[in-house]
């Protein structure tokens, strides 16, 4: 059996991994996590590759308490 992550890189596959295991990734996670300072261009080509990933738009506040939003990057559902 051809191992499922033979065409991915090692940023792909801890992606992978990540959510998997956390249910998601968000940049900061990534950084701090996986050390990942690209995780978009990570997502870009995971999607380029078939994998169904999408984004959630979390909405916070910033540290002045301005409204702000992230991304938190998820498994999409078939």
């Amino acid at each position: 059996m051809e191992d499922q992550f033979a065409n991915l890189s090692s940023y792909e596959r801890r992606v992978i991994d990540y959510i998997t295991q956390h249910g998601g990734i968000s940049s900061k996670e990534a950084v701090e996590d996986l050390g990942n300072g690209r995780l978009s261009g990570t997502i870009h080509n995971l999607r380029k590759k078939g994998y169904n990933i999408q984004t959630l738009r979390i909405d916070t506040e910033n540290r002045y308490g301005e409204p702000t939003w992230y991304g938190r990057y998820v498994f999409g559902h078939d």
